[in-house]
């Protein structure tokens, strides 16, 4: 594997020397590997191998990669930015002989969390997400590929969910029947919300589309350097960025906790993180948006726990899992997590209108 690698590395133009390469990050999808050179002072890189059965169209979603990039490296300078290198032949990607994908960025130092952990890192993942829209607020959105077609279209996901509980893992599904309720229970209203939103005139933006926590990088002092892991972006509703943001930055536990009590939502570090979202979003912002912003972060843990539980019936064709019962307890950590914002609904509202009429 490491001569596969080293082979990879060594189709892109850059300077240093292949020393060695390991895994790195915690993502559900690719495959990536930190990348160290020989000489002493050179920079190191990050290589991934992109999953072909999740973006059908690799080379148009690394096209969208480089469009941002190259957009960022202009209009966000003075700053650390994620830079996509093209190879030798000039492509944004090197395929090895297996037909595999692989993509090269500048690695920059810096350090990401799986879990909140004060309400200054909640406060500047704001501010990161806020200022990611701000500055591609004026980039053409017409250029980008639709990478996922309806990769947040909720009645695709319901659909998805019940055909799996026709033809998925049947043990899977009989020893699961109030999880399976709870999803039927709320199916209607999520949908009603995403309805609305298709209705109500609201303009598409860039969006990253798997806004987690830990797609922030920080330096030590917990201000935010810049946002990694642009694979999924693409047109789409800023609810989705925020809402997604939301749902791991204000859970107590980690995604896939096993003691679902650790399990709540964290209102305080909801209003750092909408603060901050808001310094930098709000001049930006339609009316209509800012309406339906308090109820995104319930419709987006919906949908993901949704399709975690979905691909567990599935026998986990899609997330990466590291234990048979992995999404099962992935599904089970995002729907207390709803429950416990059902709880909190009306006082995030309350919150976001507050930050709005403040100066």
């Amino acid at each position: 594997m490491m001569k596969s690698i080293q082979s990879v590395f060594e189709q892109y133009p850059l300077k240093g020397t292949f020393k060695d390469a390991c895994k790195y990050g915690s993502g559900h999808i690719n495959e990536t590997y930190l990348i160290t050179t020989q000489e002493e002072g050179y920079p190191n890189y990050i290589l991934q191998k992109n999953n072909s059965n999740v973006f059908e169209d690799i080379p148009s979603m690394l096209e969208n990669i480089a469009q941002v990039t190259d957009y960022l490296q202009v209009h966000r300078q003075n700053t650390p930015n994620l830079q996509l290198f093209k190879s030798t032949e000039g492509n944004p990607y090197v395929i090895d002989r297996n037909r595999q994908y692989w993509s090269a960025y500048n690695f920059i130092e810096g350090i990401s969390h799986d879990l909140v952990i004060n309400e200054k890192q909640a406060l500047e993942g704001g501010k990161a997400w806020g200022d990611f829209l701000r500055q591609l607020n004026e980039f053409p959105i017409q250029n980008l590929h639709i990478t996922l077609p309806r990769f947040h279209d909720l009645a695709l996901r319901l659909q998805q969910f019940y055909d799996a509980l026709q033809t998925g893992n049947r043990q899977r599904v009989h020893t699961n029947s109030k999880l399976i309720d709870l999803i039927r229970s709320r199916e209607n209203i999520m949908l009603d919300f995403q309805q609305n939103l298709y209705s109500s005139n609201i303009p598409e933006r860039i969006t990253h589309n798997d806004t987690k926590f830990n797609n922030i990088l920080f330096d030590k002092k917990n201000n935010y350097l810049c946002i990694l892991d642009l694979g999924t972006i693409m047109p789409g509703y800023m609810h989705y960025d925020f809402g997604d943001a939301i749902r791991t930055v204000c859970n107590r536990s980690f995604e896939d906790e096993e003691n679902l009590q650790k399990t709540g939502f964290n209102l305080p570090f909801f209003k750092a993180f909408t603060k901050g979202y808001l310094m930098y979003t709000k001049p930006y912002l339609f009316v209509q948006e800012l309406d339906y912003l308090y109820f995104s972060p319930l419709f987006m843990t919906y949908l993901i726990g949704l399709r975690f539980f979905t691909d567990y019936l599935q026998n986990d064709k899609y997330f990466k899992t590291c234990y048979a019962e992995h999404n099962l307890q992935r599904a089970k950590v995002q729907f207390k997590l709803l429950c416990e914002m059902e709880k909190n609904t009306e006082t995030m509202h309350e919150i976001i209108q507050d930050i709005l009429r403040s100066k």
